[in-house]
């Protein structure tokens, strides 16, 4: 999961940035991008900050220095100098030369790594997805505070904040798109089996598809898209769940709650017993997933929450009529119509 996490957040905040500046930016200091272009980092300079580099070329000369992580999408590194943080590289192409030194590790998703005899590594080179990683965070990852592993308190009170954040992030998704979340609720509420495994289906082909346009280098910005989309389904399909578990809620306390309110305390309740759940050993990852996977499907059947998930029509069946009390048949009908129309002839 953490790997996960450390490829996939690059994506999201260098969408961002391409919104926000495009071309070559330098964003609050954070974060240098370099998209599409070329920069060198001659000998006897610092960058102290993380670079990241989309579909563009970037030379670490001997001598330069980067005080920083260095991300890599689907363009090309050289590094002659020293790199104190670590290197991600996902669709890249990354050249190791002789006077190389990263304190960091190695990380080459769908990338390619030449290293040559001289080069110092003082991590672990990582190949697609194997192996722990630290939380890689442009800018921030290196403040201490933001540790919380350390203590098993600051884990617990940071649980309690994501589960807050995600229940006002309900109320307000409730408040300004209440007839999409409601149709995704009422998809989800009707076919759970054909939402989740639509939302299977998306999860199981989706990295493929971001993983070749991030090859593709000039597909990169789609693939971005893409990433920053699919969060944003899983967040609807999230809160769509969590509005049915408030409406329930709701009927079990004899309350009448407006939507807001029922998305708001659904998804704390919901959040809140899944994060326990998670904690499940061997399958606790099975709750959340589903509930991730089914909330997904039913954003992507009713286009998120655009238009109604048609239902099955099933046609009705006639039940037989009790002994004594038995109803016309079609037959009959037609006769005694045929009977009437006569007689009104007749008259």
């Amino acid at each position: 999961m953490k790997t996960m996490m450390k490829l996939f957040l690059p994506f999201i905040l260098v969408t961002f940035l391409l919104l926000a500046l495009p071309g070559q930016a330098l964003a609050a200091q954070l974060v240098k991008v370099i998209v599409g272009g070329t920069f060198s980092l001659e000998s006897g300079e610092t960058l102290d900050e993380d670079l990241t580099v989309v579909g563009g070329t970037v030379v670490l000369e001997e001598g330069s220095t980067v005080n920083g992580n260095i991300i890599v999408l689907g363009g090309s590194l050289e590094i002659n100098g020293v790199v104190n943080g670590d290197v991600v590289a996902t669709g890249g192409y990354i050249k190791l030369g002789e006077s190389a030194l990263v304190e960091g590790d190695i990380t080459s998703a769908g990338g390619y790594v030449d290293q040559d005899a001289g080069a110092q590594i003082n991590g672990e080179i990582q190949s697609e997805l194997t192996g722990p990683f630290p939380l890689v965070l442009p800018g921030i990852a290196r403040l201490p505070a933001l540790q919380f592993s350390v203590s098993p308190i600051w884990n617990g009170l940071w649980f309690v904040a994501q589960v807050l954040i995600l229940a006002a992030l309900a109320v307000l998704i409730a408040m300004f798109f209440p007839k999409q979340l409601e149709r995704v609720n009422r998809t989800i509420a009707a076919q759970p089996l054909i939402a989740g495994s639509m939302g299977l289906l998306t999860g199981f082909i989706f990295p493929f598809v971001v993983l070749f346009l991030v090859i593709t280098i000039c597909l990169i910005p789609v693939a971005l898209v893409g990433v920053v989309l699919l969060g944003f389904l899983l967040l609807f399909g999230w809160v769509a769940f969590g509005l049915e578990v408030g409406q329930r809620l709701a009927v079990l306390f004899k309350k009448e709650w407006a939507a807001p309110i029922s998305a708001g305390v659904g998804t704390f309740v919901l959040t809140l017993v899944i994060g326990g759940a998670g904690k499940i050993w061997c399958i606790g990852w099975l709750f959340p997933t589903a509930v991730a996977l089914v909330g997904l499907g039913a954003a992507l059947l009713t286009r998120f929450g655009g238009r109604d998930y048609p239902e099955l029509v099933v046609s009705p069946i006639l039940a037989a009529p009790a002994s004594g009390d038995q109803q016309p048949t079609s037959a009959d009908t037609q006769a005694s119509s045929r009977v009437d129309q006569g007689s009104s002839e007749g008259i």
